[in-house]
């Protein structure tokens, strides 16, 4: 700090009055006579910052009002708070910190000739002066600040001759001036004895009376209740840094507004209460609640009622935390919309759950017995299905060598050696086919299918070349062995023999098949019945599940979103309630009736005077 600034601060002040008619004493000295601020320049030179705005930014950035080049200053510093005729110095919550008069503050009136420091720059303030009132000329002022300035040398010589002159005029009036103006003052000061002496009476009968009614009214009226509380609120934030945009979010916006707001007021009375509550109960509470401001973050808030300490402080502090929840909330709509949708389809997922339960055990109960896991009815059906297919194929097997035995012994030369070697390739052909087609029609093939005709075709032009092999003319080699003749005739009883005993093995496989038929007959629409039930089962639970995994996220999220909403605010004294003196409030009605009192003995001591007066003078 420079030695003329600790000078201006340190040296006592002299005190010089003025009447209101007279010269502007700091305008004839070259003072400003509105609020402004000292600073000494990089030159040296005393620089004068008129305080002409209600709000002022100083700070090291260019876009402040009051610009300081100097790097231990924040770019926005310190901010200056006009309040009528007072100004008040806010900390913008830099860490380099705000003094005044050498000690560190966040906020702070000033005073005529409070020194402020930000970072290495000083100012002097000096507060708004009115003519008529006395001018606090400190020794900055009459030589110390402008001491190397000869102009304003010459200013305060003429301060000086101004006031000789003035005291000059003063003595120079004559002695009868005064004395008349004592005799007036006299006469004034014997009449107003005069009209109390004559009324003294009234005058004290009214004291006493508003006396007793002020010390009655204090001992009958119960003294309201105050809890009270302060908090710091920070409206800015950003969102939670993990979704990874930069959208800002408001926090505690037009908070006085939001507090005393009547349907926030309705809801915490109803908390309290347990019941509606009327708009005339609502304006009651809201007319006895304050949240004002007390610093750029700290609010104050207090709640008055006559009802008690404890409906006081159970209504503060229900009401704060009703508009806490209410500010967040509001902050985290979409979270919560989402969250709260994401919990709808999981309760929809576990009612259909239920209901598809529900659904399974009455299946499982009208069919008890005839479901496909309760019995082996497929498994034994598919068992004769196989053991039917298998003796057709060897009925069909039979029934074809019958036919080949028979064909020999048809032979008028017995089936001679070369033809019979000629023919048997294809009667092995022949063979092979006839087992796929009976195989087809075993599987369900009909005689319209297209591999059975196919087969069919082959079959047929297999025994017309088996049939031209045959009955060409023998010749006389195969007439000669006539031995084969007999071999047919024995391979025919026993092919005949096969024949029948398959074809009634099959007939009773194809009445066992036609028994479990009629019984399993409605398991195809029972099992797809089941089928879907699973399904819808399978379908819901996996929905089911990703609405919970979705849910559990989305929850994780909306609580990192809800702690960044949560730090956002800080009680800093808790709600209380403010300590009443009984003792007090009697005293300061006593006091205020014995005041009314007198004014009322007063005014009709002047109205029976005024009553006198008209009567002289009708």
């Amino acid at each position: 700090m420079s030695k003329d600034l600790q000078r201006g601060v340190t040296q006592p002040l002299q005190t010089v009055s003025f009447d209101a008619g007279e010269v502007d004493a700091r305008a004839a000295a070259g003072l400003p006579s509105a609020a402004c601020l000292y600073a000494r320049t990089p030159a040296g030179e005393l620089e004068k910052l008129p305080i002409e705005r209600p709000v002022l930014l100083i700070g090291r950035s260019h876009l402040t009002d009051i610009a300081r080049n100097d790097d231990k200053m924040a770019p926005q510093h310190a901010k200056l708070v006009a309040q009528g005729n007072k100004h008040w110095l806010h900390d913008l919550g830099t860490g380099k910190g705000t003094y005044l008069n050498g000690e560190r503050i966040s906020e702070a009136q000033l005073r005529d000739g409070d020194v402020v420091q930000l970072g290495n720059s000083h100012f002097t303030y000096r507060a708004a002066y009115r003519p008529g009132e006395r001018a606090a000329l400190g020794p900055g002022e009459s030589g110390v600040f402008p001491a190397a300035r000869p102009e304003v040398m010459l200013r305060q010589l003429a301060l000086q001759q101004l006031a000789s002159y003035a005291q000059g005029s003063a003595s120079g009036g004559s002695a009868d001036d005064e004395r008349v103006d004592l005799q007036q003052i006299v006469a004034k000061v014997r009449r107003v004895a005069a009209f109390f002496r004559y009324y003294w009476w009234i005058i004290a009968l009214g004291s006493v009376i508003g006396t007793g009614a002020g010390l009655v009214v204090g001992l009958k009226r119960v003294e309201p209740a105050t809890a009270e509380f302060r908090i710091r609120l920070t409206k800015d934030a950003e969102v939670n840094p993990l979704v990874g945009n930069q959208q800002r979010v408001k926090f505690f916006d037009a908070p006085q507004e939001e507090f005393r707001n009547p349907d926030l007021i309705r809801t915490t009375l109803q908390r309290v209460w347990g019941r509606e509550v009327q708009l005339s109960e609502v304006e009651a509470v809201r007319s006895n609640l304050t949240f004002k401001r007390e610093g750029q973050t700290l609010w104050y808030g207090s709640y008055a009622t006559i009802d008690g300490e404890d409906a006081a402080l159970e209504f503060l502090k229900e009401h704060r935390d009703t508009y806490i929840d209410s500010e967040i909330e509001k902050t985290l709509a979409v979270w919560l919309r989402q969250v709260s949708t994401l919990r709808a389809q999981i309760d929809d997922s576990e009612r259909e759950l239920r209901r598809i339960e529900q659904e399974r055990k009455r299946f499982e109960s009208e069919h008890l017995g005839r479901l496909p896991e309760q019995g082996d009815h497929y498994g034994r059906l598919e068992s004769l299905r196989e053991t039917r297919s298998s003796l057709l194929s060897s009925l069909v097997r039979a029934r074809a060598e019958l036919g080949l035995a028979q064909s020999r012994l048809d032979d008028e030369d017995s089936l001679l050696v070369e033809r019979r070697e000629a023919v048997a390739p294809l009667r092995t052909r022949k063979t092979t086919l006839q087992q796929e087609l009976t195989e087809l029609r075993a599987a369900g093939s009909g005689d319209e299918h297209p591999d059975v005709v196919a087969l069919k075709a082959k079959l047929k032009q297999l025994d017309d070349q088996i049939k031209r092999e045959l009955n060409r003319s023998p010749t006389a080699l195969e007439r000669r062995l006539n031995s084969e003749f007999r071999a047919a005739r024995g391979a025919v009883q026993t092919q005949g023999t096969n024949v029948r005993v398959l074809e009634s093995q099959l007939s009773e496989v194809e009445k066992e098949i036609g028994r479990l038929n009629s019984i399993v007959k409605a398991l195809p629409g029972l099992a797809t019945e089941q089928a879907d039930i699973e399904r819808s089962a399978e379908a819901t639970t996996t929905h089911y599940n990703r609405a919970v995994q979705k849910h559990r996220s989305m929850q994780l999220q909306l609580d990192l979103e809800r702690d960044v909403a949560n730090s956002r605010h800080h009680t800093v004294t808790q709600p209380h309630v403010v300590p009443t003196s009984r003792t007090r409030g009697i005293l300061i009605r006593t006091v205020i009736g014995l005041f009314l009192g007198f004014v009322l003995g007063v005014t009709i001591g002047v109205i029976r005077q005024l009553g006198h007066y008209v009567v002289l003078r009708a």
